[in-house]
């Protein structure tokens, strides 16, 4: 089989996936019902704060169900060190013959570099969910207080982290709602969420929601969440460019460059590119809804989900940008 022969299978085989493709647009529901109305209109198409304090006990509550155990549970678990922390705050854990998941959800604390994090936004329900639950000595749960440059700057940050918390937590409901409606289902079905933080440096916080969602086979998606931390605000990729700048085409070149030294390389490697038999799937460009992240070297890192640019064996491409591309463009 020649290459453009293999290349026009995978595509194929893409095209007519069905399961991977349930599975996107059951995903794909639940990311626009999670979209905070604030963002909604800057963030579309892709994707009430449970928080913990640090003495928070865990609590297990077994819900109803004829198909096994569900179980829930809160921990405090800091992350990284820094102003801003990730702390699980709840557990979901399913499995019987056909269903497995493994579903954490995490949110974003801030407060002193003591380990102590203050957890963002009023009106925390951590007393409904964390029994026995009880804030530092002479704090109270929820509180922003403070002194100096740390108070400041929690103030500052409170409707980031809170947007963020919201969405995530949103997001994670609805994947939940949406796997135990599979519970009824033949076939296998699993899910798997989890976050992390990806990036911690002295400009930007950003933490990556990872959802795999598997039936047939799997499909994989992930959604960067970003905080500026001078200005306390969410950020989406135009605000990083300077108006007017045409950073959405400089960036596609690069990539596409990218791909083709990549596929020039390594013939296993195959993106969704330069072909002239099947131009629907040629990858275009970026847009401003694009995921990113910036990695330690301070370098912008663009971030694909499977089967977006590749077919799913490549899984999530992600391709780092020079900084002599971006320098001319960055505000």
């Amino acid at each position: 089989m020649t290459e453009q022969e293999q290349l026009r299978q995978l595509k194929e085989e893409y095209e007519n996936m069905t399961i991977p493709e349930a599975g996107r647009e059951r995903l794909q529901a639940g990311i626009d019902r999670a979209r905070m109305e604030k963002k909604r209109a800057e963030r579309a198409r892709r994707r009430s704060t449970w928080t913990a304090v640090a003495a928070a006990a865990v609590v297990l509550i077994t819900l109803p169900n004829t198909n096994g155990q569900i179980a829930y549970a809160m921990e405090n678990i800091p992350v990284l060190g820094g102003f801003f922390r990730l702390v699980t705050v709840r557990q979901y854990n399913y499995s019987d013959e056909n269903h497995d998941a493994e579903i954490e959800l995490a949110q974003i604390t801030y407060g002193e570099d003591t380990g102590e994090g203050i957890p963002a936004g009023e009106g925390s329900p951590v007393g409904e969910m964390a029994v026995g639950a009880a804030a530092p000595e002479g704090m109270d749960a929820g509180s922003t207080e403070g002194t100096g440059k740390e108070a400041a700057t929690a103030k500052l940050s409170e409707d980031g982290v809170q947007e963020i918390n919201q969405d995530m937590e949103t997001t994670v409901d609805e994947l939940i709602r949406q796997f135990e409606d599979t519970l009824s289902e033949e076939g296998y079905h699993g899910l798997h969420v989890s976050q992390e933080v990806v990036t911690d440096n002295a400009q930007y916080y950003t933490v990556k929601l990872s959802v795999l969602e598997t039936e047939a086979s799997g499909y994989e998606h992930n959604q960067f969440y970003t905080i500026d931390k001078q200005t306390g605000n969410v950020v989406a990729l135009a605000d990083l460019f300077a108006e007017g700048s045409n950073y959405i085409s400089v960036i596609s070149e690069n990539i596409k460059t990218q791909m083709r030294e990549q596929m020039v390389a390594d013939e296993d490697v195959i993106y969704f590119l330069d072909d002239e038999d099947m131009t629907e799937f040629n990858f275009q460009s970026i847009t401003e809804q694009t995921n990113f992240y910036f990695n330690e070297s301070g370098e912008l890192v663009i971030a694909f989900d499977e089967y977006e640019v590749a077919p799913g064996y490549m899984g999530a491409p992600e391709f780092v940008i020079p900084q002599k591309v971006t320098a001319g463009l960055l505000k």
